[in-house]
């Protein structure tokens, strides 16, 4: 096992930067009865995923193609992928089980992606760091949750994924890709 200490600083573009309380849609009523301000961090880091993907579109939109069918609040995954022709995937963990595969999707295929906690959702759009690198296989050491830079939704002033983390005392409960 050799290692090699690496810098790494990759931040995505075209990720959509909306936030659920500010807009014409903060104030708009998800399937359950509450406000895009109080709940929509996950419709609105769909929206700014979306946009990364090349869809014009905000998050009052998605609210509003996902809402009839109640398929906005809870939020459904998969058929939210395919109201605008994409597959979804999801992967179950938490942080340990999946920085090797968040990493290689934002360093190694530039690919931002959802990050759903309880009780708050966000995307991740770069990383920032200095790990070791293992050259014989690939594997990558020393990676941490402020590394991964992020969109949230529900705040301008988090950046980064531990900060948001640790504002909700909580782990990453899984991710979603979508293609």
């Amino acid at each position: 096992m050799a290692l090699e200490l690496k810098n790494y600083s990759v931040q995505l573009n075209g990720v959509g930067d909306y936030k659920q309380h500010v807009g014409s849609w903060s104030n708009s009523l998800t399937s359950c009865g509450s406000s895009m301000a109080s709940v929509g961090c996950v419709i609105t880091s769909y929206a700014n995923l979306l946009r990364f993907k090349g869809k014009s579109v905000d998050p009052g939109q998605v609210l509003a193609t996902l809402k009839p069918g109640a398929v906005d609040c809870p939020f459904v995954w998969a058929t939210a992928g395919t109201r605008y022709g994409l597959t979804n995937t999801l992967k179950w963990g938490g942080f340990n089980t999946l920085k090797q595969q968040m990493f290689d999707l934002v360093v190694k295929q530039r690919q931002a992606f959802i990050v759903h906690t309880s009780p708050h959702t966000f995307v991740v759009d770069g990383f920032v760091g200095q790990v070791a690198v293992d050259s014989d296989t690939g594997a990558v050491v020393g990676i941490e949750k402020g590394m991964f830079l992020i969109n949230d939704p529900g705040s301008t002033s988090r950046v980064n994924m531990k900060q948001t983390l640790d504002h909700y005392g909580v782990d990453i409960e899984k991710i979603a890709l979508y293609n």
